[in-house]
């Protein structure tokens, strides 16, 4: 499917590498690595310190490419970065016999560097 002219997706995201990366093999066969990324919140105009709640996002993020899914990989968590990549909804069938439909967003990161 080609996009739309003027229609994309392109993200940016600057912080912390989260101590999770985990290693999976999807049904295709395919390779990716999983992990997150953590930003401090900045908190919203106007709200009040109830609101505030949480002090930092964790984004979730995927690589595919072999190149990239070794460089999250040799990372340390903290390691200050910057990865770009496109949003994604994925979805799946919860549990094993096929529950709820589930989804979530996540960054495909096309590039990462650090800080």
């Amino acid at each position: 499917m080609t996009p739309r002219p003027g229609t994309y997706s392109h993200v940016t995201i600057v912080g912390r590498l989260g101590s999770r990366r985990d290693e999976r093999s999807l049904p295709s066969g395919d390779e990716m690595v999983v992990f997150d990324l953590i930003v401090d919140r900045v908190p919203a105009r106007g709200a009040t310190k109830a609101l505030h709640g949480a002090k930092v996002d964790t984004i979730p993020c995927r690589v595919l490419r072999a190149t990239l899914r070794r460089k999250v990989l040799a990372l340390e968590a903290g390691t200050a970065v910057e990865a770009s990549g496109r949003l994604h909804r994925r979805f799946w069938r919860a549990g094993l016999t096929g529950g709820a439909l589930a989804s979530a967003l996540e960054v495909e990161v096309d590039s990462i560097s650090r800080q």
